[in-house]
């Protein structure tokens, strides 16, 4: 039998950005989820780094790329 992977707060933060359409703030992300912001934040960043996620400074908000 396959075993299934656990979900991550970075899936499910991929798939709160997914939900708004490829770009949100925290906040927004916080409304499709229940994780603190700080998990978020640390998803996000991890995001970042691997490239998935742009960070936009005029509007505060992550893109997905």
């Amino acid at each position: 039998m396959e075993q299934l992977k656990k979900i991550t707060n970075m899936d499910k933060v991929t798939l709160a950005l997914l939900l708004e359409e490829g770009k949100a703030r925290i906040s927004d992300i916080q409304f499709h989820v229940t994780l603190s912001k700080r998990q978020i934040r640390s998803a996000l960043t991890t995001l970042v780094q691997q490239g998935m996620v742009i960070y936009e400074i005029s509007t505060a908000s992550y893109m997905l790329v």
